[in-house]
């Protein structure tokens, strides 16, 4: 019977040592989301913020649910794009725009990966008038649940007389314009709107989640290594007391 109790302590050390490593690891399934672009702007004019996202946890963002709220007074929207690999639907109904975001591959998110371009028309002039993010239903590319959050919006004051509206576009579908493997290796472009660089027709952010990634797995197999270590540990010196014991009697 002490023999089985002693078995049972070190089994559940063990689990225990597991789902504390499991756990850390979880608790990376995060992407936060900001906006930004140019304080201010003209009546008249076409002005553009971009959507980007960041995460600490190696994993491709797969799909997810953004919504833009702004003045519809002031500002008109023109159009909403795709900055990656993805597609996107969006929908305006009132001040919020809300925006589908689709990629069966995934994107890889790391810092301030940028997703999506959203234009405006300047309409009337107001001062440091808000545009504001929201985002839900977000996943990866082995739909697992990721927590979404938002790290900063942004606001914008417009000057000068107002304009006269354009025809609405309330509503749309915005398709990749990019490829996963691009093939133009004399692209050395540098877009610094969300500190997203590419180098050599690839994307830095991708890069680097590649390594993300493999330090994971390696985090993970250091992890199972050190159980395992332990559970020869805690063998031995049982089998040690064990026979201490017996040489005693």
């Amino acid at each position: 019977m002490k023999k089985l109790k002693s078995y049972g302590l070190l089994f559940f050390c063990v689990l225990f040592f597991l789902s504390c490593f499991t756990v850390n690891t979880s608790a990376l399934s995060n992407i936060k989301f900001n906006i930004q672009g140019d304080s201010s702007a003209k009546t008249g004019r076409i002005f553009n913020c971009t959507v980007c996202a960041s995460s600490d946890s190696g994993k491709a963002f797969a799909a997810g649910r953004i919504t833009v709220n702004f003045d519809t007074s002031s500002m008109q929207l023109k159009g909403v794009s795709s900055l990656d690999c993805g597609d996107v639907t969006f929908n305006q109904a009132g001040n919020s725009i809300t925006i589908v975001y689709l990629n069966a591959d995934g994107t890889n998110i790391c810092s301030n990966s940028q997703l999506l371009k959203i234009s405006f028309k300047a309409i009337s002039s107001v001062d440091n008038s808000p545009i504001t993010l929201s985002a839900d239903q977000c996943i990866d590319e082995n739909e697992n649940n990721l927590t979404p959050s938002i790290s900063s919006n942004m606001s914008i004051t417009i000057t000068g007389k107002t304009v006269s509206r354009d025809p609405e576009t309330s509503s749309g579908t915005s398709k990749s314009t990019k490829t996963k493997d691009s093939s133009d290796s004399n692209d050395n472009s540098e877009d610094t709107a969300c500190g997203s660089t590419v180098i050599a027709g690839k994307d830095a952010n991708a890069v680097h989640c590649i390594n993300m990634q493999n330090n994971s797995f390696l985090s993970f197999a250091a992890g199972i290594g050190v159980a395992f270590a332990l559970v020869a540990v805690f063998l031995v010196a049982y089998r040690l007391g064990v026979k201490k014991r017996n040489d005693k009697k």
